[in-house]
């Protein structure tokens, strides 16, 4: 690779290799140097002058690595979310030919457009310690809410026959959701017989949605009771 000495010649001897010996500086493991010095003396002891010749080593060779592979975690109740490489995954194969002790780093760029599905584009690096450096490799993270709102019905209430079983006389349920200010609340109506016509229990099942599609729901007991006496009229008889 480094060359050798091909054309030794001399008036009275034949067959003559010249011959070497090494001086190495690798006070620079990227840069290392080898002084070598050539040498040749004929079969009667003729030596001929010596010869430098300067070999630098040079490590162009990039490291290798293998990036995590993607994946999913999702926000915690109070609407944050841990993206660490404990989390996520972090590179475990650095490897180079000469650097040792090698950590890949890693730059994230966050796409929160979709509150629902934050994506963080996390690419990772590596460079070894002779500035060589392996193709960046870029990691999906996808961030999910999957929390559901936390809703509260109103009380349980009675009612009076014929009266308005409308949430403002029978009260609004009420939900939170650290992810969504505004979580959409609806309601849907069962009704159970009593034991007469005028008594019966209106069952109300609120729910609560928020902006992800996350559910919670409870129910509400409104009593209707007939508590009006029957109207009674007396008839008149005359003598």
């Amino acid at each position: 690779i480094s060359g050798d000495v091909t054309d030794e010649a001399d008036n009275c001897s034949t067959g003559l290799e010249a011959t070497y010996s090494d001086a190495i500086d690798n006070s620079d493991p990227c840069n290392i140097i080898i002084t070598r010095t050539w040498s040749l003396t004929d079969n009667c002891g003729n030596a001929a002058e010596d010869q430098l010749q300067l070999i630098i080593v040079i490590d162009n060779t990039p490291p290798v690595f293998t990036r995590p592979p993607d994946t999913e975690i999702y926000t915690d109740p109070a609407c944050g979310y841990d993206s660490s490489i404990t989390e996520t995954g972090d590179v475990l194969d650095e490897y180079d030919n000469c650097s040792t002790g090698l950590e890949a780093t890693y730059s994230d760029v966050i796409d929160d457009s979709d509150p629902c599905n934050i994506i963080i584009s996390r690419t990772w690096s590596l460079e070894d310690f002779c500035g060589n450096e392996a193709a960046d490799q870029v990691q999906t993270i996808l961030i999910r809410d999957l929390t559901a709102p936390f809703i509260t019905c109103p009380p349980n209430t009675a009612i009076t026959y014929g009266s308005s079983s409308d949430p403002l006389v029978t009260g609004y349920a009420v939900a939170l959701d650290d992810c969504d200010d505004d979580p959409s609340i609806s309601f849907s109506d069962d009704t159970i017989p009593g034991e007469c016509y005028g008594n019966f229990e209106i069952l109300r099942r609120w729910t609560a949605t928020d902006q992800c599609g996350n559910i919670d729901s409870c129910d509400q007991s409104i009593f209707v009771q007939d508590i009006e006496p029957p109207v009674i009229t007396c008839m008149v008889t005359g003598n």
